[in-house]
């Protein structure tokens, strides 16, 4: 929530054209919504926190793992976006 609260519901910038309030934000967050794969397990927001959350505990192994799961799945879109390109 706090990512998308950053991006558009704080901003000043009235040039946005979509002004999102927090029951649309959560919206995109619900089951169904735009970025609700992002925060599910496996998802990318959700791993951060984990990512987080071990490296806060110690858990080396995990940091790493999470973050190799981050690039593998960084790396894959990049090569679809350059197979477009």
């Amino acid at each position: 929530m706090a990512r998308l609260k950053s991006f558009s519901y704080r901003t000043k910038d009235k040039r946005r054209s979509l002004r999102e309030n927090e029951a649309d934000l959560r919206a995109k967050i619900a089951p169904g919504g735009s970025d609700y794969e992002l925060i599910v397990p496996g998802g990318a927001w959700w791993r951060h926190v984990e990512e987080r959350i071990a490296k806060r505990d110690g858990d080396i192994d995990k940091v790493e793992r999470l973050k190799a799961e981050g690039a593998a799945e960084l790396a894959a879109m990049m090569e679809k976006f350059a197979k477009i390109l």
